[in-house]
């Protein structure tokens, strides 16, 4: 399945993952895989399951959807289920193929721990990342300690992770209607600039537009 942010935003749980979906960016499910969704504004969002007659082979990170893929959703869900004895319906599926396959990759997301205490230590700062520096030494285990399980659990560094906290962490409160300001200082981020550009490197807008 491919799950398609038309507008607005929204978390997706795949996984062990925390992806963040904003407008104009996708996400494969596989199949038989189970994600839930969190919707963080009014969103408009587009779903395509692919059968077995219509196999496409999708890459699971989140992709830009650009105009001429946007289109093709847009169509194959406007004409409902595919058949494969339609050519046209055939073309279609062919034409989502390649550009599915080249589509960019944003892989905004956050993988989660597995050890009972760096579970609990990713989902208190995960609502509070400012707070990080506090959060660890409240772990109980030093800073590299922390570091080094991090990274074995998530392969992500400590410091990148908590970067894509912040983010996810600016997302949420955007969505729930909180100005630009309210993100940043819930980001952990103490100018406005620094964390505007961050967020468009990450999302590819500016924070102001992605307001619930």
């Amino acid at each position: 399945m491919l799950v398609y942010a038309e507008s607005g935003a929204l978390f997706v749980d795949l996984g062990g993952i925390r992806w963040a979906l904003t407008a104009n960016r996708a996400l494969c499910v596989p199949a038989g895989e189970r994600a839930s969704m969190r919707l963080l504004a009014p969103a408009r969002v587009r779903s395509l399951y692919f059968g077995p007659e219509f196999p496409v082979s999708l890459r699971e990170t989140p992709i830009e959807v650009l105009p001429l893929l946007r289109e093709l959703i847009v169509a194959a869900c406007a004409r409902g289920p595919l058949q494969a004895s339609d050519p046209g319906h055939v073309a279609l599926v062919e034409l989502l193929r390649c550009e599915l396959g080249t589509a960019p990759v944003h892989p905004v997301g956050l993988p989660w721990p597995r050890s009972v205490w760096l579970e609990r230590f990713a989902t208190t700062v995960a609502e509070s990342p400012g707070d990080a520096d506090r959060l660890i030494a409240e772990t109980g285990y030093s800073r590299r300690t922390v570091e080094r399980a991090m990274v074995e659990e998530t392969r992500l560094s400590l410091g990148r992770w908590l970067r894509q906290a912040r983010m996810l962490r600016a997302l949420a409160i955007l969505s729930d209607g909180g100005s630009v300001g309210d993100a940043a200082i819930g980001a952990g981020y103490s100018e406005s600039s620094a964390f505007i550009h961050a967020f468009r490197s990450a999302y590819g807008v500016t924070p102001g537009r992605l307001r619930g």
